[in-house]
């Protein structure tokens, strides 16, 4: 059976990242996607699959997850909003660091830092701004995307919101004035929060999206056929 996150052979979700650490270590990092080398990356979707199992639907049938929930699991493209997270072919990389790459996105020529989960953190602590002594926020520790603008001294971070089901999903929302305070204390860089969001938030979460507006907090829909572009042009722009 193919692995669930990489789709090729010989393995499962448990081992992805040792095999391709082991296999494809060698080969060019560009020649393959994030997910598939990226261990915080197979961790996640590993959690994501436990938490999003199941969605109900208007008539209150089970649909499960991943065997022909479609539909509303797609944007208006067809594209699954699980693919959206991902945004590494809009950018193209200059250059490899020890922890961060370079990169620039399409159509401009301002260059950006960015890097894995872990690798956020790493890049962050070594500079002489930063105060260690400022702890952070769950949830700020290793964010899903994140850029820095190194002219303006301006961290961008990309939380990616797909849930389809209820419970305590819309308190997720309720914390970025917090997480942006403190990354602020602890980096001394103006941080700004930007979320990528499924239209069930749109339904389910009216008083946290209502707080966004007053809060100049910016978030975009994934069911916008031109999601990616104008999360891109915000933040080159």
């Amino acid at each position: 059976m193919p692995c669930s996150i990489c789709g090729n052979r010989g393995h499962n979700i448990r081992t992805c990242h040792d095999i391709h650490s082991d296999v494809f270590k060698d080969f060019d990092d560009d020649l393959f996607d994030i997910r598939i080398c990226d261990e915080d990356n197979v961790k996640e979707d590993m959690e994501e699959k436990k938490e999003e199992v199941v969605e109900v639907s208007e008539n209150n049938n089970i649909v499960t997850r991943g065997t022909g929930a479609g539909g509303s699991n797609t944007n208006k493209n067809g594209l699954s909003y699980e693919s959206l997270k991902s945004i590494n072919n809009e950018y193209n990389i200059i250059r490899n660091e020890n922890t961060h790459k370079v990169v620039t996105f399409s159509n401009s020529d301002k260059e950006f830092i960015t890097g894995s989960k872990n690798e956020f953190q790493k890049y962050m602590n070594k500079k002489e701004t930063t105060n260690l002594s400022i702890k952070m926020l769950h949830g700020t520790k290793e964010p899903d995307k994140w850029f820095v603008n190194e002219i303006d001294e301006k961290i961008y971070i990309l939380e990616f919101k797909f849930q389809q089901i209820g419970g305590s999903v819309c308190e997720k929302l309720q914390s970025p004035t917090n997480k942006i305070r403190r990354l602020n204390r602890r980096f001394n860089y103006d941080i700004e929060y930007i979320y990528a969001l499924s239209p069930w938030f749109r339904l389910n979460c009216e008083a946290e999206i209502e707080d966004f507006d007053i809060d100049n907090i910016k978030y975009f829909w994934a069911d916008d056929s031109n999601f990616k572009q104008n999360l891109v042009e915000y933040i080159i722009n």
